[in-house]
């Protein structure tokens, strides 16, 4: 009896057990349950977190470019008003940040070797010599053209070098609009019944400004230098409203003897330490280049690239140190430069090829002006102490210096003799090859140009 007794009461402890083994499984997966959840929420928590905080920091950055705006856009406003700022704002400039110069470049294949690594995080693959090129022609020519046809991402490439030479402050990037005559379109006009200046919206004249008080300060060898990129250059007739600059071309600046802009009730000085580089392209809505420009100008043609999209990038570029003093001792600038230039070819290979060519345009009654010439004998000059093919100066200048000359009606024989003469400098890619054989080829074609060999024809797809 008292067996079975126990045998019921175990059973009924067993049932309990179970009952409350159930009881506590369930609580057990509610807790399991309600703990994923709290996680599943964290997670949505910590993303929304994330997501406040990126928009917060680009709502700051939105916030700290509207500034900016803002005070430039009351720098306009008070120009417009009549404002005379000539005593306040802009005759108080707080000089931008410099290095001392033990920190800047002085050896130029590591500042090349770095410009080159940052043109190809932006997609933009060039050789060196290529690189080389874009730099001694930016630096020895007060304005730089990138021709080219539609889509050859001249604008991005000024953008992509300017950015990774000088910090953003000291570029300005200006639209150029069709109809534009004077330099009140690009810098602005002084008012003889208020006696003021009026700025353009190029916000040009700023740049100027910080100039001028960067020389009267005496803090100009050891900054960067300056940019200003001319996007459409020839939407209007470059000779008329970039004609303050273009009067100085041929000017240096030497101790105590800037170069001079004067805008009617106010002369600026500035240490010939600014460049421009234009883009241009060639069709019914463009200016065509004349002679007097031609002949100031270095004119690269810039190849079709294939960009990998996927790679393309949006990062900001941080800007290489190099100051004006580097920049006169790597490329020879005649600026404050203490050692005079011998103007003289470095080669005899390269002295000759460049007379026969010399001869053949003779013979073609294309004159190479003594600008030109003395502009060829400075650039092989640096080129021939970085470029590693004893013929390849010689090509580029032929390339951009020369052969932007031609316009001729007939006279094929000596064309290609100059091709011959150019295809002896033994080149892989000759940029000078390719651009007369397409000048050559765009002459035989048939209807109306046909017969007429011109540089500025190979810019067209028409």
């Amino acid at each position: 009896m008292l067996k079975l007794e126990l045998k019921s009461y175990r059973d009924d402890l067993d049932r309990e057990i179970n009952v409350e083994k159930e009881k506590r499984s369930t609580e057990l997966n509610d807790i399991i349950a309600e703990i994923k959840n709290k996680n599943i929420i964290k997670d949505d928590l910590s993303k929304t977190i994330e997501t406040l905080q990126k928009d917060f920091i680009g709502d700051q950055k939105t916030a700290q470019d509207k500034l900016v705006e803002l005070v430039k856009s009351k720098t306009h406003f008070d120009f417009i008003s009549g404002r005379d700022l000539s005593s306040s704002e802009l005759s108080s400039f707080v000089p931008l940040k410099a290095l001392p110069q033990s920190e800047y470049f002085t050896d130029y294949i590591t500042f090349r070797n770095q410009l080159n690594d940052k043109m190809k995080s932006q997609q933009r693959k060039f050789t060196n010599h290529f690189i080389d090129n874009l730099l001694i022609s930016i630096h020895q020519n007060t304005l730089t053209l990138f021709a080219g046809l539609p889509g050859t991402g001249k604008t991005t490439l000024s953008k992509i070098l300017t950015n990774s030479l000088v910090p953003k402050e000291r570029i300005r990037e200006i639209s150029v609009s069709r109809g534009w005559t004077s330099q009140k379109d690009l810098i602005g006009f002084s008012n003889p019944l208020t006696g003021k200046f009026y700025s353009s919206n190029t916000d040009f004249y700023s740049l100027i400004k910080q100039l001028d008080f960067e020389y009267k300060s005496g803090q100009y060898l050891n900054r960067p230098l300056s940019f200003v990129i001319l996007d459409e250059a020839n939407l209007s007739p470059l000779e008329h409203y970039w004609s303050t600059f273009y009067n100085l071309t041929d000017s240096n600046a030497v101790q105590n003897n800037p170069l001079k802009i004067n805008l009617g009730f106010e002369e600026l000085e500035y240490p010939n330490n600014l460049k421009f580089l234009g883009t241009i392209n060639y069709d019914q809505t463009t200016e065509e280049l004349s002679p007097r420009i031609i002949d100031r100008v270095n004119i690269i043609r810039i190849p079709q690239t294939e960009y990998e999209i996927s790679q393309l990038t949006t990062n900001e570029l941080t800007a290489l140190s190099i100051s004006f003093q580097n920049c006169i001792d790597l490329f020879k600038l005649l600026d404050y430069n203490k050692e005079p230039l011998d103007l003289v070819i470095p080669s005899e290979e390269l002295e000759e090829k460049y007379n026969e060519i010399k001869e053949i345009f003779k013979a073609l009654k294309i004159n190479i002006s003594p600008r030109i010439d003395i502009s060829i004998k400075r650039y092989c000059q640096v080129a021939r102490k970085f470029m590693t093919e004893v013929m390849r100066p010689l090509d580029y200048c032929v390339a951009q210096r020369l052969l932007p000359l031609i316009n001729i009606q007939g006279n094929k024989a000596q064309l290609l003799k100059l091709l011959e003469v150019i295809k002896g400098f033994n080149l892989d890619e000759s940029v000078s090859e390719l651009i007369l054989t397409n000048i050559l080829e765009s002459g035989e074609k048939e209807g109306y140009y046909e017969d007429n060999y011109n540089y500025f024809l190979t810019l067209s797809n028409v």
